[in-house]
């Protein structure tokens, strides 16, 4: 059965198509130009199978409330362009398993408040030219067992004018007053950083809209 109406003064036309042979059945639409509509109340869509969508324009969408997506298995995304997220509010992320990420370039991480790291097992980070580390106040290296600074040319110790250096040439101490053993000062002492607990995000919610009851009947 087809249902067609030939556009007006033009050529193409807007149809509707029902295939009715059994293991073939379909419903096919086509619009020559627009296809607009406006639903009052809830919109619902079960596809019992797979869905593929095509758009060869843009695509945009606005949400007046919340929106909440489960995908029971994997979920890939490649995007050949820029990538933008605004997130006007908290964004939390909660990773069960390991995560992964590669950056062939540049990558820059502003933090407007704190910022803690808590790790349960090992830290290794290497830089194959410079890292630098700077702090207006204290900078706090606290081992509970051992701290070892190794390097392959030389080690300095600076404040003001006065230095100590190791190097292959020896140990050089450098300073306006040099005491040793002489029972006066104390050591410096760092200032702790307190870990920051971070809050797990929401799960699924579940549907925001349910179809209507006689939707279900045949």
């Amino acid at each position: 059965m087809v249902l067609k109406s030939d556009s007006h003064k033009a050529t193409g036309s807007n149809e509707l198509r029902f295939e009715d042979e059994g293991g073939q059945e379909e419903v096919w639409f086509h619009a020559q130009k627009f296809h607009n509509g406006v639903v009052e109340d809830n919109e619902t869509w079960k596809v019992g199978a797979n869905r593929h969508k095509r758009i060869d324009g843009s695509q945009s969408e606005s949400i007046g409330g919340s929106k909440d997506i489960e995908v029971d298995g994997s979920h890939r995304e490649t995007i050949s362009g820029v990538k933008d997220l605004h997130v006007k509010a908290v964004r939390r992320t909660q990773v069960d398993a390991a995560d992964n990420e590669s950056i062939a370039d540049d990558k820059t991480l502003l933090v407007g408040g704190n910022y803690t790291t808590k790790v349960n097992r090992n830290i290794r980070m290497e830089s194959l030219a410079h890292q630098h580390y700077t702090a207006p106040g204290t900078i706090f290296v606290d081992g509970g067992d051992q701290v070892v600074v190794r390097a392959g040319s030389a080690i300095s110790l600076n404040v003001g004018g006065n230095f100590i250096r190791i190097d292959a040439s020896g140990i050089k101490i450098e300073g306006t007053v040099v005491n040793v053993n002489c029972g006066a000062g104390a050591p410096a002492t760092g200032k702790d950083v307190p870990f920051i607990e971070p809050s797990a995000p929401e799960d699924y919610q579940g549907p925001h809209a349910e179809r209507y009851a006689r939707s279900f009947e045949k």
